[in-house]
This record gives C-alpha cells, structure tokens and sequence, in this order.
C-alpha cells in the first residue's frame, strides 16, 4: 500500500494544535476570577500550594538555565520574566516552532509559493510571539510604574508608624495587586528563606527590568549602610518619581500630533499600494515578474524602513 504524503501534513497540523492548545492553557493557567486576594502571589498561596513552591514558581528559579546558544537564550529567557510570564523558556520555544509549523502548513495547504510559507513560518514562529513578549513587558513595567509611588506611600506609613523594612514590604506585597504585589512579595519570600534584603531587592530589580525600581533599591542600600531617616529619603523618592511621570506625560501630551502624523505617514505607502493593487490589479501584475520590479520593490520597502525609524525617534522621548 503506497504511503499518502497528505497524512504528513495532517499529522503536523494535528501536532502544532496540540502543541498550541497546551501553550494556551500554561499561558492563562493562572487567570481565574478576581478574588479577595490583591495579586497572583495571594492566590497561589490561598489556592493550598506552599510559600516555597510559589516563591520558585514565580520567580522561574528552575528555568534560569544556560542553553546551548548562551547568552541568547539567558536574554529570551529573562524577557520572558519580565513579561510575567511563569512558562518554562523551552516550553514557550517548542509552543513557537508550533506556531511557525502551522503557519507554513496552512499556507501550502492554501497552495502559495514555499517563499511564502517560509515568511509566514517566521511571521507566525517567531515575530509574532515576540512581538506579545514585548507589549506584556511594556505594559507590566507601566502599570508597575503607576504602582510604585503609592507602594512607597505605604511602606513610609508603616516606617513612620514604627515597623521595620520587610514588614513594610510585607505589608505592601499584602494590600497592593499585581505586578508589584508579587514581586515584593517574593522579595519577603526570599529573605524568609535567607536571602539578604538588598539581594533580594536587586533580584527583585532584575526580573521587572524596571529602571525605577532601581532608585528604590540604591535608596534602601544606602540608608543600610550610612544610615538616615529611610521614611524620608523614600517619601521623597515617591514625589520625585511622581514628577518624573508628570513631565513624561505632559511630553507625551505633546509631541501627540508628530506621532499621529508618523504613523499615518508610516501606513500611507502601504494603504495606497493595497487599494491599487485591489483597483488596478494589472498595475502591479503586468511587472511583476519584470526583475528590476522587485529589486525597486525592495529599495522602496528599505527606504521606508529608513523612514519610519527616524519619524519613530523623533517622537519617542526618554525621561
């Protein structure tokens, strides 16, 4: 009986829904209905599971692991921590290979050129679940940054009511959600367990990538070391940082029309090309197979490339 290659097909198909029904799952396994606790950490602990195992859960302990391309793979996965995620870095790999497999599948399936299947391999494997890594990490860092002014409120209320520092951060990885409530809880899990404070802050300082954050930790050293009014010195840290957020939005506020501007210009050239195209297909049909088309096709797409990063730092500002 002759082999059917079309079950090779199926059968990749079947595993790259397999591969990605279980990468959803361990993506949204810690989603569940808001509860009386404030943040994940709460939840965790509430639900039975044990400090310890939260603290590595949370953290990714197990999965700081090198691979076999080094560096690369230490800075995959410690984006995926501070995009807060808890999935272990080869599973989220093996869930983009998935991801890539299908995308090509489907595309020959749809009877398109393998050039094509192959940037839609890429597009679906690797640009696209990068792409959700770095918004998750850009909105975590910003809604930490609305956070932790008003956890510093707290941690000086309690300083000046008389607590010491980690009941201070205990207290605020208590009342405060996510993302900040977990991280400083395990901050209070690490030094429960030994770790020193200011270990555990830079810790801490490292899996958010959060610039800060690091404020916070040198003001804390610091004060451990010479001494000084340590409410003081982070009650003036939260007004500053407040101002910092106040002059970022007023720049933002800004510089509103240029970035509206940008990004029409940025998606004019391709919107023109597409109704063009949809209007006139024989426009680009009769030279599209003429050389000197793709080669002025690719110094176009180049140019504006060029363009659209020089209008994106021209309104992108850093405070």
């Amino acid at each position: 009986m002759p082999f059917d290659p079309s079950l090779l097909v199926y059968g990749a198909i079947a595993l790259a829904v397999i591969l990605l029904v279980e990468g959803v799952y361990y993506l949204f396994l810690d989603v569940r209905s808001r509860d009386r606790n404030p943040n994940r950490r709460l939840r965790m602990i509430a639900s039975g599971r044990k400090r310890e195992d939260v603290m590595v859960t949370l953290r990714r302990e197990k999965r700081q692991q090198r691979g076999g391309l080094g560096g690369l793979y230490q800075r995959f996965d410690r984006l995926i921590t501070q995009a807060g995620l808890t999935i272990a870095t080869m599973r989220f790999i093996l869930i983009m290979l998935a991801l890539g497999a299908g995308a090509v599948v489907m595309v020959l399936v749809l009877g398109s050129a393998p050039a094509v299947a192959a940037a839609a391999g890429l597009a679906g494997g690797i640009l696209l679940p990068f792409l959700f890594l770095l918004f998750k990490r850009k909105r975590r860092r910003k809604l930490f940054s609305q956070q932790l002014p008003e956890a510093i409120d707290v941690m000086v209320r309690s300083l000046r009511a008389g607590h010491p520092l980690p009941t201070s951060l205990a207290l605020v990885s208590r009342e405060m959600p996510d993302p900040i409530g977990s991280e400083l809880g395990i901050v209070v899990d690490e030094v429960t367990y030994g770790i020193d404070l200011e270990q555990g802050l830079r810790n801490m300082a490292e899996r958010t990538g959060h610039a800060e954050l690091r404020f916070l930790v040198v003001a804390i050293n610091i004060q451990s070391k010479v001494g000084g009014n340590l409410a003081e010195i982070l009650g003036n840290l939260a007004g500053l940082i407040r101002a910092r957020h106040r002059m970022f939005d007023k720049i933002r506020a800004l510089s509103a029309e240029g970035r509206f501007s940008a990004g029409i210009l940025s998606a004019l050239p391709w919107v023109v090309a597409l109704m063009t195209n949809f209007m006139a297909p024989s426009f680009y049909g009769d030279v599209y197979t003429d050389s000197l088309f793709m080669y002025g096709m690719g110094f176009g797409v180049v140019i504006a490339a060029i363009g659209d990063y020089i209008m994106y730092r021209m309104v992108n500002f850093r405070v």
